[in-house]
């Protein structure tokens, strides 16, 4: 099923708030998860349609290195807190998020130079065990070797990354299953690119292959496979990717893609995602007068 996702944004007079609305919309007519929406710089409320459900968040800063907010969500009537904070030489970040109703912390993670380490508590029974997952890196042979860790999958990867302007090569190892994975990037030149990734231990492979035209900035051509879908690809893209919907030219943006299953060809499907923007100019009281 083609479905297609709407979003509309206005702000309203002088500056008091911006209205939102996004819903998703099928060939046939039918209009899926319509959500309202209003916010201003430190306040936001989302309002759903067919949940009837409304969420709240209210914002502060504390000092100039920690943020807090408050998020709310009326129909169930649970809260949170969030907290972020930042060192004044941006080296170290940390990130927490409090239950307000069940007294415990959902999430945190603690970012410094060498690595991060991130704090999860799904459960609700603050007496559970928590997941903790942490890596550090450090520099070695000319690269980068990176341990991570999980304490609840008991399990840990070893990696080392040497990259270059032209080369990238990442091997890798998880423990204890001593399963090993390769990554390959070669960048021919500034227009033909090939990334490659093996996993050895499950016999699982991807290609992607990116060609950018030299006479044609605003085209990126990309074709692929996939050895466990079993699924073909290709791909363009028109328009600057790194220009959001709110620099996005009067031509907007669009990304073709075809993909095709390797044991039945008659199956292939084409998708297509556009993105477009309107400017709407309202005339101003003083223009009426």
């Amino acid at each position: 099923m083609n479905v297609f996702t709407n979003k509309l944004s206005g702000w309203l007079a002088k500056g008091l708030g911006k209205l939102k609305a996004s819903f998703q919309a099928t060939p046939d007519g039918r209009i899926i998860a319509p959500i309202l929406g209003i916010s201003r710089k430190d306040f936001t409320a989302d309002y759903s349609l067919v949940d009837k459900a409304a969420f709240l968040t209210a914002s502060t800063n504390i000092g100039k290195q920690l943020r807090v907010t408050y998020e709310h969500d009326v129909k169930s009537k649970e809260g949170s807190i969030v907290a972020r904070a930042v060192s004044k030489d941006d080296k170290f970040k940390a990130h927490a998020v409090f239950s307000v109703n069940h007294n415990v912390m959902k999430r945190g993670s603690l970012r410094f130079p060498n690595g991060e380490v991130e704090y999860l508590h799904d459960s609700e029974d603050p007496d559970d065990v928590p997941g903790v997952r942490g890596f550090i890196g450090f520099p070695a042979l000319n690269g980068l070797f990176l341990a991570e860790g999980h304490n609840t999958t008991k399990t840990a990867k070893l990696k080392y990354t040497y990259k270059d302007e032209n080369l990238t090569i990442s091997p890798a190892i998880e423990l204890p299953s001593q399963a090993l994975s390769l990554r390959f990037k070669r960048q021919f030149n500034p227009y033909h690119k090939l990334s490659f990734f093996y996993d050895l231990h499950n016999v699982y492979w991807q290609a992607v292959y990116k060609h950018k035209p030299q006479t044609q900035n605003n085209f990126v051509y990309k074709a692929g496979y996939d050895s466990e879908s079993k699924i073909a690809w290709a791909a363009v893209w028109a328009g600057k990717p790194a220009d959001g919907a709110r620099h996005a030219g009067p031509l907007g943006k669009w990304q073709l893609m075809i993909q095709v299953p390797r044991e039945d060809v008659s199956k292939a499907v084409l998708l297509v995602k556009v993105k477009k923007r309107w400017d709407f100019e309202l005339p101003s009281a003083s223009a009426k007068s």
